[in-house]
């Protein structure tokens, strides 16, 4: 994994950065950590600056959140009913779980958003939900 990141930074530069972490916000288990070490690591040697590379990986960071929120507005809440009553037993949820989800999101969803944006993993699937309560 390490040798792909390098390999795509070596090749694209800025433009390697920024795919790198529109994927790692579209496929979790890239490491965001690594690709701003690596990132890091050339600014450091002067292969790099450090506002473009912030700029670059702060766009495709919310390029890769916007792809999931657009997943989750597309779904929405009326199109995950069916799929709830049909595999919800195999997901250990019922329709009335997600309701309650779905109303307690809609309330604090700001701060939902906020406090899963810095835990890793749910970061990237926080914003399928926020798509689906269609949050500005």
């Amino acid at each position: 994994m390490t040798e792909f990141i390098l390999n795509l930074i070596a090749w694209g530069g800025y433009i390697g950065i920024f795919i790198l972490m529109t994927l790692e916000n579209v496929f979790p288990p890239l490491p965001s950590e690594v690709i701003m070490g690596l990132g890091g690591m050339a600014v450091a040697r002067g292969d790099m600056d450090m506002t473009p590379l912030l700029i670059v990986a702060t766009l495709g960071t919310t390029f890769g959140n916007m792809f999931w929120y657009g997943v989750g507005r597309w779904i929405g809440i009326a199109r995950l009913k069916p799929f709830v009553d049909r595999y919800g037993r195999w997901l250990t949820m019922t329709w009335d779980e997600v309701e309650q989800l779905n109303r307690f999101f809609n309330r604090h969803g700001l701060w939902v958003v906020f406090v899963f944006r810095f835990l890793p993993t749910f970061r990237t699937m926080i914003s399928l939900p926020a798509g689906m309560a269609k949050m500005g």
